[in-house]
C-alpha cells in the first residue's frame, strides 16, 4: 500500500540531453554547438555512445602501461592534468 501511495503522484523523471551530455563530461560550450545542429534524439543517442574520459583514463591506468603511474597513486591534480590536457600535448 506505501508503494502504491508513494508512486501514485509522480510521474517518469526524464533527463534533458543536456544532463546527459553533463554526466558524459561534455563541456557546455560542447553541448551548445551539438544542440544547434542536432535533435534531442540525435544527442541523447551521441551521449549514449560515449564514454566518461576519467573513467576511461582509470581503466588505462590500471593496464599497468610503462610510464603510466596507478590512478590509485595519482594526486588529483595528476588525474586532472591526465584528463585535460590540450589536444597538442596528446598527439605528438
Amino acid at each position: 500500500m506505501l508503494d502504491e501511495y508513494l508512486y501514485k503522484d509522480f510521474g517518469v523523471f526524464k533527463l534533458t540531453p543536456r544532463e546527459c551530455l553533463r554526466l558524459m563530461n561534455v563541456k557546455d560550450q560542447d553541448i551548445d554547438k551539438m544542440m544547434e545542429v542536432n535533435s534531442n534524439t540525435q544527442c541523447y543517442k551521441q551521449a549514449g555512445n560515449s564514454i566518461v574520459v576519467s573513467v576511461l583514463m582509470g581503466i588505462f591506468s590500471q593496464l599497468n602501461i610503462k610510464g603510466v603511474k596507478p590512478w590509485n597513486e595519482m594526486t588529483d591534480e595528476e588525474r586532472y592534468e591526465m584528463i585535460y590536457k590540450p589536444e597538442s600535448e596528446v598527439i605528438q
